[in-house]
């Protein structure tokens, strides 16, 4: 992920003045190559943290068939050591349309803006693509996720009965 730069954030403010100043130094979302190019440690560290972060458990292989881009606003936190820390992965639907395939940070990081700033750095990313509507699945017992999204402009549109194997899955869909 060295050949990645940081991104520019844009003047978006996304850490407050409880953050520890050194959070804002130590990661940064980048811009996620294909998971082609990505190794096979990096794509563990993803595939572990999904599984801790979710309870969603990926074969490799699936994992690196996700068809992600950059163009669909998808991205990846680092820390200064380059560890994975969070995704945000994401495709293309339409001409008008991405679909998050995964959003996920590290628990540790929760709850300090990263997820605030990925959210703005991607929507300011895919809107620059042409695109103006973001659908996601989320699991239904997850409240805190949930009400991020809602924070973020996404409403429930549908219930997903069996999507999930271990409980229901909610479609959120919103305008970027």
């Amino acid at each position: 992920l060295a050949c990645y730069p940081k991104l520019e954030l844009r003047g978006v403010g996304f850490f407050t003045h409880h953050t520890p100043r050194h959070l804002m130094e130590e990661y940064s979302w980048v811009p996620s190559p294909p998971t082609s190019d990505l190794t096979h440690g990096q794509l563990l560290a993803i595939r572990d943290l999904l599984a801790a972060e979710t309870d969603e458990h990926y074969a490799l292989a699936a994992l690196y068939s996700l068809p992600i881009s950059s163009a669909a606003g998808s991205l990846i936190l680092i820390d200064a050591n380059e560890n994975v820390k969070g995704v945000l992965w994401s495709m293309i639907i339409d001409e008008n349309t991405v679909r998050i395939l995964a959003f996920c940070i590290n628990s540790d990081l929760q709850n300090i803006g990263l997820g605030t700033q990925a959210w703005n750095e991607f929507a300011i990313l895919v809107k620059s693509e042409g695109k103006s509507s973001v659908y996601l699945e989320v699991k239904a017992e997850n409240e805190g996720a949930i009400n991020f999204y809602r924070k973020v402009g996404l409403n429930e549109i549908a219930i997903l009965s069996k999507y999930y194997h271990s409980s229901i899955g909610i479609i959120m869909q919103g305008n970027l």
